[in-house]
């Protein structure tokens, strides 16, 4: 895939109904693939923003404050599995 077709960071964010942050920590956890630019900016790989869309439910996009881990869930956030 071309680098041009990887989505920047902000838009990303927008697209999930979250921040740029939030989704520096999903990139941290796995939870999405994207590549660090040589002037620090990241960009999500849009394959992997559909993945998480997908297993997210196009509901705002938040990790489990216990695990870190997002699809599926534990409740400790008072989400329901």
């Amino acid at each position: 895939m071309t680098e041009s077709a990887f989505i920047p960071i902000d838009q990303a964010a927008r697209q999930l109904g979250t921040t740029p942050v939030a989704l520096l920590l999903h990139l941290k956890h796995g939870l999405l693939r994207g590549r660090q630019q040589p002037d620090g900016q990241w960009r999500i790989d849009p394959a992997s923003l559909t993945a998480f869309r997908a297993c997210n439910g196009n509901q705002p996009a938040r990790l489990c404050r216990a695990t870190g881990h997002h699809c599926g869930g534990c409740g400790a956030a008072g989400e329901t599995p």
